[in-house]
């Protein structure tokens, strides 16, 4: 679902809602690896996602734009007793330009953030590998709750030096970060 619309005073902007569902028969069988069959890889697992991205443009006066945007998404991964069970996703944008056909000069900026939830389970020798149950010292559900975050900014500069020549100069600095929860049942 999208909706768009140009008609403001020099304001124009969309959002848009997208729902993926995504099934998948495979199956690890401990064929080739000694990954038990109740893992499966998170990226081509069954999951149900819900995501939603908003952008506008304003164009306060001649020779500017400014742009803003933002990404959301939730992820539900199905059908996996054990690692990832679920992201949700946000990211922000921003530009800001100001110039011409022959000299264009922008600035960027953007912030993003992930976290996912993993869990597993570690197994005594004859036990279940299904999840809960009593809780022991060699039996026992854990998770971990990661985060993932980076931002970056830049600039540009576009400069038609003559009708076929165009020059253009980037710079570009990011920082990515992030960290761990962890929980356990054996405490």
């Amino acid at each position: 679902i999208e909706y768009k619309n140009t008609g403001w005073n020099n304001l124009s902007g969309w959002i848009k809602y997208e729902f993926l569902q995504q099934r998948s028969d495979i199956v690890n069988e401990n064929a080739a690896t000694s990954v038990a069959a109740y893992y499966t890889p998170y990226n081509v697992n069954s999951f149900d996602r819900n995501k939603v991205k908003l952008w506008a443009d304003w164009t306060p006066a001649p020779l500017w734009l400014v742009g803003l945007g933002a990404t959301w998404a939730d992820t539900d991964y199905k059908d996996n007793f054990y690692g990832r069970v679920n992201d949700q996703t946000q990211q922000y944008d921003v530009t800001a330009s100001w110039g011409d056909d022959k000299l264009r000069i922008t600035g960027i900026g953007n912030w993003g953030k992930v976290e996912f939830e993993q869990d597993y389970r570690n197994m005594a020798s004859g036990t279940s590998p299904l999840p809960g149950g009593p809780q022991t010292s060699t039996t026992f559900d854990w998770s971990t709750n990661n985060t993932q975050d980076g931002w970056m900014v830049g600039a540009l500069v576009d400069w038609a030096a003559t009708d076929k020549l165009m020059m253009t100069a980037s710079y570009s600095y990011g920082r990515t970060g992030g960290g761990v929860d962890f929980s356990s049942g054996n405490t």
